[in-house]
């Protein structure tokens, strides 16, 4: 698999929240992952930090419990999610679920 620091950055950035099932994700929003997963392994392949957002601040929501969301300035939540329990990061207004009648969150969805 992708590991904890990918999976919760490729989710963020395409605006997916951790508790979606995989059977509610739809095969073009799967693809979109996978690709950017890809994208950013193959980005990161230089060794050193990984680098989802920018050096001066590497990463969008991994290890950032707390802190806040670099987009919408909501605050970063930390739970162990998963078979493994796993810890995964995100933020809850720019990946929320959707729910009937509400507009979808608002925000870039690719990494500068």
């Amino acid at each position: 698999g992708l590991g904890n620091v990918y999976k919760s950055e490729v989710l963020f950035l395409e605006g997916h929240p951790p508790t979606r099932r995989v059977e509610q994700v739809d095969d073009h929003a799967l693809g979109a992952l996978y690709q950017l997963g890809h994208r950013l392994l193959r980005q990161n392949l230089h060794g050193g930090p990984r680098i989802t957002r920018s050096r001066e601040e590497p990463l969008w929501v991994y290890r950032r419990s707390g802190l806040p969301c670099y987009r919408c300035g909501t605050v970063i939540r930390r739970k162990r999610l998963g078979v493994h329990s796993r810890p995964t990061y995100w933020c809850p207004s720019c990946q929320r679920e959707e729910r009937p009648g509400e507009d979808e969150p608002v925000g870039e969805r690719r990494p500068r």
